[in-house]
Formats: structure tokens, sequence, C-alpha cells
């Protein structure tokens, strides 16, 4: 019973809908989705970064790249010995954000390209 609160307190928390992604990228490792709000990047190994620590995430998809700064929330140890990291930026401003939706459509329309082509 506990389990089941903390998953809904959880999804509570989230302000925005996510995009998951394919062919997109960060320094860090790549992007499983993508918000407005923030991100969650498969990493080789654990952050080491503290949460009050800032980083410039730079998103890549499809030869379209941005920076986005951020600071990490999360990092869970996935099944398969990488690690989950969710990052949080930091104070987008209104131009960032529009640079992000337009990242996540490519990010989305680049999926539709592959599974077009694949099938």
């Amino acid at each position: 019973m506990q389990q089941d609160t903390t998953f809904l307190d959880r999804l509570e928390r989230r302000k925005s809908g996510r995009v998951r992604c394919a062919q997109t990228h960060c320094q860090f490792g790549p992007i499983a989705d993508l918000s407005r709000d923030g991100c969650r990047v498969i990493c080789k190994r654990p952050i080491e970064l503290s949460r009050a620590e800032t980083v410039a995430l730079t998103l890549r998809v499809a030869g379209a790249e941005m920076s986005m700064p951020a600071r990490p929330v999360a990092c869970r140890r996935r099944s398969d010995g990488r690690y989950d990291v969710g990052y949080k930026f930091t104070n987008p401003t209104d131009k960032a954000r529009k640079e992000l939706v337009a990242l996540a459509r490519t990010a989305v329309d680049s999926v539709g390209h592959l599974h077009r082509v694949s099938a």
C-alpha cells in the first residue's frame, strides 16, 4: 500500500507531460524522455553533482542542438546496470521553452521517420 501512495505522489509532482525520445542525446548520454520542465538521461555511471549544482545540458537531436541549465533531482540504478538521472531545467526563459518544444518536435519527427523507413 505504501508503494502505491509513493507512486501516486510522484505522479502528482510532475507538472508537464513527457515525450519519449529517440536519437536524442546530451553530453552525459541518451535522453529517455523530455518535458518542458526537465529530462531523464540514461548514464553509465551515477552523477557526481550535488542537487544544488547546475550544469548546462547540451541537448542534441537530428542536427538540432540547444543548451539548457539544469540541476540533477534524481539518480536511480537500472536493472541493466546503468542509471536514470532526472534533471530539472532551472529558470528557463520563454524563448528557451519554445526552443525546447521545437527540439521535442524534432525528436518525435525523427522517430516517425525511423519507423517509416524501417517499415
